[in-house]
């Protein structure tokens, strides 16, 4: 499982492959580089790591979620801030009018206890102290 450190590591690891891959998204058309980003790039690159560690509970993941904002607006060609209403819509689902690009932070918490598990094992890991 892993303390909050390693998982910073690993997360910070992730990041830097999103930031490498977003400028090579550049030289696709915005179609192309939208669709590459929500089938293959985004949340399926870091869904091993969501699943198996409490990743949740490291501050890490917020930055990459501002990262994946930061290459999905210069994909689109708008300005996107983070408490944005049109980031709010970019991540819904295509169905329900959104862009269908998943939000690593408000995943995190059901991937970890999705994964089949003891559930003493799964509540362990999951305590917050005040």
């Amino acid at each position: 499982m892993g303390d909050v450190n390693s998982i910073s590591t690993a997360i910070v690891q992730k990041i830097d492959a999103l930031e490498r891959v977003g400028e090579r998204l550049k030289y696709l058309t915005s179609h192309d580089s939208l669709v590459v980003l929500h089938n293959s790039l985004t949340i399926p690159k870091l869904q091993y790591l969501l699943h198996t560690s409490p990743c949740f509970m490291s501050s890490t993941l917020q930055h990459y979620d501002n990262v994946l904002r930061s290459i999905v607006s210069s994909v689109v060609n708008i300005h996107i801030y983070s408490e944005d209403p049109s980031w709010t819509q970019a991540i819904l689902p295509v169905d329900l009018g959104g862009l269908g690009i998943s939000s690593a932070v408000s995943i995190a918490p059901y991937a970890f206890l999705a994964l089949p598990r003891p559930l003493h094992t799964a509540l362990q890991h999951t305590t917050i102290s005040t």
